[in-house]
């Protein structure tokens, strides 16, 4: 499985009635727990998600208008890109 299949599906027990009913019965026998747990599930969801919305390939053609050293010059006009 890979990491971000796993990263989900943490999250989704994360946010389950059941992680949650249990956490409000920990806070009614410890209200001190409450602040507690609020910061442990946000973090625990930032490092969770932190693989969401990422690039996964950047690329660079290198046709460009300019001299670069890197790039191919082309001429101004209508190109077709398929």
């Amino acid at each position: 499985m890979s990491l971000t299949k796993r990263d989900e599906s943490f999250l989704k027990t994360l946010e389950s009635d059941i992680v949650r009913n249990g956490l409000k019965l920990l806070e009614t026998t410890q209200p001190v727990i409450k602040p507690f747990t609020a910061v442990a599930i946000g973090i625990a969801k930032a490092i969770a998600s932190r693989n969401r919305n990422i690039p996964v390939q950047e690329f660079n053609i290198g046709l460009d208008f300019t001299n670069t050293p890197m790039g191919a010059r082309l001429r101004e006009g209508t190109y077709i890109a398929a």
